[in-house]
């Protein structure tokens, strides 16, 4: 028996049919209605999106005997002899067509050859030319050729063409399962459904979820879920019995990792620009997501996912590994409003003591009045930035500072002015102690020799 692979059996013989390139297919059929065919087309585009199939069914179109609608009729002797293949030198009618995939592997003597004759080509002669390299395609051939760039796939297009082709072939799938197919053909028609061809039989004759994960060696992405959302709250017990789970499928972390990266790549999408996304694909757990982590948050875990990525195989094991991973990511969370207790309100008394000091000092000479404030601000600093919950760039700036006076509004530092201070460090330092304060403070710093007494 006979079995014709999905991707060959659905191929598209007519332009009506071609899925996701309509700029490209507009102009070709205008191009034949108009009668206004160049010499030479150049398609080009990544792996399975259509560009040897629509250079196929304008071959068919220049040659059929019955043409409707600048769509071949599929039925006369030249369309199904492409169609099954046996046409092989397209000569019928008027035009002789030469079709040449990957023309991009031509040698130079060939391209030398080539170029002479789309320099004066014959009448008769038409070249369809096909490449996933346009690069390396000589300037002077493609100056020659009428250029199409054909268009990665977006997944819910994959997906509607895998549901059609599914309830025309009466197999039972669950939505759910063609999404992660959809997805991971990467913008491919074709590989789409070479992988719905793998899914069919690995399922034993139905697509369903459960089986693709096991197929593509992913975890559900559920636990994913659950691993951003404990991350997010700085639950590292979740996280830790989370990735015990994983384990215990036998998943890959490499690929899990892959995962968490392309889900904090569509959750900051969600953050920024909200209609990037395609409202198809889980756009409620995206949402959910984006509203727990903060922008900085994702940021953060982003670079740290895909450095980890790097450094995934250098681990004693992948679940260590991706466990310290996990666990860096918690380390160095970015610093939020959430350490603010009710704790606080016996620290508000002592600071209320700090302003009049400063008044005090501000009546004696200037020669005396620094060192004072110095020593007692010092002090204070000391013990507030014990307080702050810092780490990383934002201590390291606290502690390179002494304090000249607080108040609710404004914190005033004193700091050598050959020291280095960053955005992100003063950033995590005046959030710090905005959260400290239970208020907004403006952060000054005056650029002054101190002597510091840090903790």
């Amino acid at each position: 028996m006979n079995y014709q692979v999905l991707a060959r059996k659905w191929r598209p013989h007519n332009f009506t049919e071609v899925v996701g390139q309509e700029h490209v297919v507009k102009s070709l059929i205008n191009a034949l209605q108009h009668n206004r065919l160049h010499h030479a087309y150049l398609f080009t585009g990544t792996r399975g999106v259509g560009k040897t199939t629509i250079a196929r069914i304008l071959a068919k179109a220049m040659n059929c005997e019955n043409l409707h609608d600048a769509n071949p009729c599929g039925v006369c002797k030249v369309c199904r002899d492409l169609d099954e293949g046996r046409f092989l030198d397209l000569i019928e009618v008027d035009d002789k067509v030469y079709l040449i995939d990957e023309v991009h592997m031509l040698s130079g003597h060939s391209f030398n050859a080539l170029l002479k004759t789309l320099e004066e080509p014959p009448p008769h002669v038409k070249f369809l030319l096909a490449t996933t390299d346009p690069h390396k395609i000589p300037v002077t051939v493609l100056s020659r050729c009428l250029q199409f760039n054909l268009k990665r796939l977006t997944p819910s297009q994959i997906l509607a063409q895998m549901e059609f082709i599914l309830h025309e072939e009466k197999i039972t799938f669950e939505t759910a399962a063609l999404k992660l197919l959809a997805r991971s053909a990467d913008g491919s028609m074709r590989d789409g459904l070479s992988l719905l061809d793998q899914a069919i039989v690995f399922g034993n004759g139905k697509v369903a979820s459960e089986d693709v994960n096991a197929m593509l060696g992913m975890v559900a992405e559920q636990p994913v879920e659950d691993l951003l959302t404990a991350l997010a709250r700085a639950d590292a017990v979740t996280i830790l019995d989370k990735i015990n789970d994983i384990a215990n499928t036998q998943s890959d972390f490499g690929e899990v990792l892959q995962q968490i990266l392309q889900v904090l790549h569509r959750i900051a999408l969600v953050q920024h620009l909200p209609t990037a996304i395609d409202p198809d694909f889980d756009t409620e757990m995206l949402t959910t997501l984006a509203a727990l982590l903060s922008p900085e948050d994702v940021q953060l875990y982003y670079q740290i996912a895909l450095i980890g990525q790097r450094d995934l195989d250098l681990a004693p094991d992948s679940r260590s590994g991706f466990e310290m991973l996990m666990l860096r990511m918690l380390t160095f969370k970015p610093v939020t409003d959430e350490p603010v207790t009710n704790k606080p309100a016996s620290l508000a008394v002592a600071k209320t003591v700090a302003p009049p000091t400063t008044v005090t000092a501000s009546t004696l000479p200037p020669v005396v009045a620094t060192p004072v404030q110095q020593t007692s601000s010092s002090n204070d600093w000391a013990s507030i930035i014990t307080q702050l919950n810092l780490n990383g760039p934002g201590k390291a700036l606290a502690n390179d500072c002494a304090l000249e006076y607080m108040d609710d509004k404004v914190c005033s530092l004193f700091i050598d002015s050959d020291r280095i201070r960053g955005a992100l460090a003063e950033d995590m330092l005046q959030k710090a102690l905005q959260a400290y304060r239970g208020t907004a403070i403006k952060l000054v710093f005056n650029s002054q020799k101190v002597a510091l007494d840090t903790p």
